[in-house]
């Protein structure tokens, strides 16, 4: 299965004209921060006998939805099975020591156009966990959405972006126990991804790592932030990029989900205009449609993330 996920990234990446061989979505040049600054944030982790890993990046709708990426929890009953939501995890050491808050998922929405592909570059990858208890947040730490009416005003490629998460720090599959976060800059021509509703970045670069600022493996879901005067406003969802995290010869290095062009779906899961695709202890609850060229993608992220595994002291 992984196999073929690789073949169709690199047609993907073929098609982009970029010279990276695979399609990743995965923080590079990042700094540590906290959810004192970002305190819509959240993270997604794999829990099972003992054990835990922070897969995938998410951000607070309300005590009990946050916002994801489609591909963190597609393909995989294992991990669907065993996510919990961690509501603003600043180290992951308050995981591993047992006092960092976690609520069980119980619920997965998704839009109905979301497929699993490298070569339709995951189209419509956005989704929604909702957990069994609440999260012991408050009101005011639920995240502001964009909206289409402030595209031009965020599109602006000389503002900077922030992308935060607890993903990979360089190309070696290293990261750190503390939040991080990293500024981008929107890429003004997108168009050589093969769907729509997308921001493009790329970041500056540092001549100490020799890559430009980017998202990184494990970012995935999370947010990319726009600060609008004071505000911190989610204006994206981490989705993929290129192998090399952060690679200067690539005219991108993250791509996100815009999600301005959901407001309608997101809001209409929230009112429960909406059903599951996915009831977290069903025998079966995946339904993959039509072929798509590339199946279980977050299979793939879930064996990546799992060789990072630690115990948990309870």
């Amino acid at each position: 299965m992984k196999n073929v996920t690789l073949l169709t990234s690199l047609l993907l990446f073929s098609s982009m004209g970029a010279n990276a061989s695979d399609v990743e979505t995965r923080i590079i040049n990042g700094s540590d921060t906290s959810s004192a600054s970002y305190p819509s944030i959240a993270s997604l982790v794999y829990e099972s006998n003992g054990y835990f890993t922070v897969y995938c990046g998410a951000t607070i709708l309300d005590n009990y939805h946050v916002l994801t990426a489609a591909h963190c929890i597609f393909g995989d009953d294992d991990a669907v099975n065993n996510t919990y939501v961690a509501p603003q995890l600043d180290n992951k050491n308050d995981y591993a020591n047992g006092t960092a808050h976690s609520v069980k998922a119980t619920k997965i929405y998704y839009p109905d156009g979301y497929r699993d592909s490298s070569v339709l570059a995951w189209p419509n990858d956005i989704a929604i966990v909702e957990v069994s208890q609440s999260l012991l947040v408050s009101s005011s730490d639920y995240v502001s959405l964009g909206q289409t009416t402030q595209q031009s005003q965020y599109n602006n490629t000389s503002l900077d972006h922030f992308a935060v998460g607890h993903g990979y720090v360089d190309n070696s599959y290293n990261d750190l126990d503390q939040l991080q976060f990293t500024t981008l800059n929107v890429v003004s021509d997108c168009s050589s991804i093969p769907t729509t509703d997308r921001i493009c970045t790329i970041g500056d670069y540092s001549a100490i790592s020799g890559l430009n600022s980017s998202t990184c493996q494990g970012d995935s879901g999370g947010p990319l932030y726009w600060n609008d005067n004071g505000q911190m406003v989610q204006i994206g969802i981490t989705s993929f990029g290129p192998t090399i995290c952060g690679d200067t010869s690539e005219e991108f290095t993250s791509v996100f989900t815009e999600v301005a062009a959901y407001n309608d779906w997101i809001e209409d899961v929230l009112a429960g205009r909406e059903s599951p695709q996915i009831i977290i202890g069903s025998s079966d609850p995946f339904d993959f449609g039509p072929s798509s060229g590339s199946v279980g993608f977050g299979g793939v992220l879930m064996m990546l993330a799992l060789a990072g595994l630690r115990r948990i002291k309870r």
